[in-house]
């Protein structure tokens, strides 16, 4: 009964509107070049010309290319490296954390974007589809390393014992797996927010059957990792069945709402009414 108490109390604390509130956070990129051509390469980083047209627009909302007074959110300036190197355009902006990022190798910059800004990940993917990928493997990394490090300290009385471990054993470390298990679930709610899907328990009841369904194979094979392999040994390798199953599970989520959300060729093509007339 205890666990299921537990299991209960941890469920509640996964708030499905607490993910939609984060994935639809107003906020601006504001885009900064040393003219419109370099302006405009950076643009055409975040709304590529391979965007449908809904998405376009979708992405468009986000973009501004001067500062707006009384703009609604979060105004985010993003540099190009030759912006970056002129004092005068840094001058000019006294908000928001800035970030360079290099239309021609983005990587280093879109990951500064990501940490600088970290409460807006899901939002920031919602309004560009051309991140999704990289803020997906950000948060199933995160997760994964918040599993591991759980599974890591709950491992310790098992290895070492003393007075302590008992009690800890039959205490709440002892459920170890119900905590994975809600961060599990509650990273399945951010990767179909990150997607623009429907979040909430219903909507997701068949992952998170599956998920809850996989935590007693992957607790299983970390108890017999620890009972098996002497000392701290086995804490490492449980720590990693539980970095490797939540990537498992994350990937797999993540893979199942590409195939499912995946533009037709005639979605992809399609121009609106108001674009022809």
């Amino acid at each position: 009964m205890g666990i299921i108490k537990q299991g209960v109390r941890h469920g509640r604390k996964i708030r499905a509107g607490e993910v939609r509130q984060l994935a639809e956070q107003p906020f601006h990129l504001l885009l900064i070049g040393v003219d419109e051509e370099d302006q405009a390469a950076l643009a055409r980083f975040f709304v590529p010309a391979t965007l449908t047209w809904r998405q376009r627009e979708q992405a468009l909302k986000h973009i501004a290319t001067e500062p707006e007074s009384g703009a609604h959110g979060l105004e985010i300036p993003v540099f190009t490296p030759a912006a970056a190197h002129q004092p005068a355009l840094h001058a000019s902006l006294g908000f928001g954390p800035a970030i360079v990022l290099d239309p021609d190798d983005p990587q280093a910059g879109l990951e500064q974007l990501l940490k600088k800004c970290a409460r807006l990940r899901l939002a920031l993917g919602q309004a560009f589809p051309g991140l999704r990928d990289t803020i997906a493997r950000t948060l199933i990394r995160a997760c994964a390393i918040r599993n591991a490090s759980v599974t890591a300290i709950s491992a310790l009385p098992e290895v070492i014992p003393s007075p302590v471990s008992v009690a800890w054993a039959f205490g709440e470390m002892a459920s170890d797996s119900i905590l994975l298990t809600a961060n599990q679930i509650r990273l399945a709610f951010e990767l179909a927010a990150l997607e623009g899907g429907e979040v909430g328990w219903m909507a997701q009841r068949g992952q998170v059957f599956s998920i809850v369904a996989g935590a007693f194979g992957w607790r299983a094979l970390a108890r017999q990792a620890v009972s098996l392999i002497p000392g701290g040994v086995g804490v490492v390798t449980k720590a990693g069945i539980a970095y490797s199953g939540t990537w498992t599970v994350g990937a797999a989520l993540w893979q199942m709402h590409r195939r499912r959300r995946l533009p037709s060729e005639e979605e992809a093509l399609a121009i609106p009414a108001s674009r022809t007339a």
